[in-house]
């Protein structure tokens, strides 16, 4: 039986989240995306990608419904007196 793979290289975590390794190093460099070096190469604990990418996913939940739902232009605009003249 095969032992699940725990820790990626980059390479694995690009093909694993379906980008291009360049996308990944960028979102390391920024510090967005969890990693850990063992010498000068990046490694990635697949616990940590999946809750990252599960927090991404909620992100993008929450923008898409607030997108769908903008407030009401009545709600915001305070109603004009009308002019007496």
């Amino acid at each position: 039986m095969a032992v699940p793979k725990v820790v990626f290289t980059l390479k694995e975590v690009a093909e694993y989240l379906n980008v291009h390794p360049d996308t990944i190093r960028r979102y390391v460099k920024r510090g967005e995306l969890p990693a850990f070096k063992i010498g000068t190469d990046w490694r990635f604990n697949k616990e940590s990608i999946d809750r990252w990418r599960k927090a991404q996913e909620e992100r993008c939940r929450r923008a898409l419904r607030s997108r769908r739902h903008p407030p009401k232009a009545d709600a915001q605009k305070p109603k004009k007196r009308p002019t007496s003249g």
